[in-house]
């Protein structure tokens, strides 16, 4: 539901590419490197969001979030409660990552 709506009002799922938050290129510069400070081992990618707009992005070298994953992923986080107010493990198949798989 969410998904549709989004695809309808949003010019950034229609072309492949994510809404980020706007935001000053230092203090973004500065979340970033706080996200990669934090690096755990074995994480395929980490990112910070404040609502539905991505503030940023990290992964490790052998996989680039692909938009689309990373839309997916922001639609199932903003779909479920449970996902915006705690910590959870949540198996997800990341098409571009990888289409017979799930990631978790």
């Amino acid at each position: 539901n969410s998904m549709i709506r989004w695809c309808t009002q949003d010019m950034f799922l229609q072309f492949s590419g994510f809404e980020p938050l706007p935001l000053a290129p230092l203090a973004r510069a500065a979340a970033t490197e706080a996200l990669k400070a934090a690096r755990v081992p074995n994480v395929l990618c980490a990112f910070l969001m404040a609502g539905h707009r991505i503030l940023t992005a990290v992964s490790n070298r052998q996989y680039r979030p692909d938009a689309l994953d990373l839309g997916m992923i922001v639609n199932l986080i903003m779909s479920s409660s449970s996902l915006r107010i705690g910590e959870s493990w949540t198996p997800v198949c990341l098409s571009r990552f990888n289409d017979k798989g799930f990631a978790y």
